[in-house]
This record gives C-alpha cells, sequence and structure tokens, in this order.
C-alpha cells in the first residue's frame, strides 16, 4: 500500500543541493513529485541547534525522493520558492503500512 494520494493534493519540484562551487551553491536536476503542503510559520531547532522559522512543511511519500538535504531548493506548484531546512523521515515502523513519510521544512 502507497501513502494515500487523496492527501498528496498538491505538486512540488525539488532540486537537491549537492555543494558549494566556485560560483555559488551548486544543484541537481529538478525532481517534482505530488505532496501535502501544511503553509504557515513554525519555529524548529535543527540537529546542530540552531532555531529558523519555516513558512511551509511539505510532506512527501518516503519512496518519492531519495537525496533530499539541507539547502535543497523547493519550487511549489504556484510559483514561489523557498529553501528546504530540515529534513525528517517519518517511519511508522510497519505499524501503518504505506505511512511511511518525509517531512521538509522550508522557508
Amino acid at each position: 500500500m502507497l501513502f494515500p494520494s487523496t492527501l498528496l493534493r498538491h505538486t512540488v519540484a525539488f532540486q537537491p543541493y549537492l555543494g558549494a562551487g566556485g560560483s555559488g551553491p551548486v544543484y541537481g536536476h529538478a525532481v517534482t513529485v505530488h505532496a501535502f503542503i501544511d503553509r504557515g510559520t513554525r519555529l524548529v531547532r535543527r540537529d546542530d541547534g540552531s532555531e529558523v522559522t519555516l513558512t511551509a512543511t511539505v510532506v512527501v511519500p518516503i519512496e518519492a525522493i531519495d537525496g533530499l538535504r539541507v539547502a535543497s531548493k523547493v519550487t511549489f506548484g504556484d510559483g514561489s520558492t523557498g529553501t528546504v531546512q530540515t529534513v525528517l523521515r517519518r517511519d511508522t515502523g510497519g505499524l501503518a503500512d504505506g505511512l511511511d513519510h518525509w517531512e521538509i521544512g522550508c522557508t
């Protein structure tokens, strides 16, 4: 069973951050996926202890994306853009088959 498609009402494109180049950040090719977007301001603490204010949380099925990390670019369906600030793997441990997902915090 896959993540319920009825919840995936939005489309987003992610460009994975590959690292720093001579002219600034380097990004990979965009990957477009269906997602659930929760727009709203939320203060979170990163793994390094710093705090960041998110403006959107994007939920994507675990099988939809590989290699996404902090500093990746995100383009929302309405054309607005942001930067990935947090990436959390939400794994049900097999309790709810198909509900494993990424929770991606963006600014």
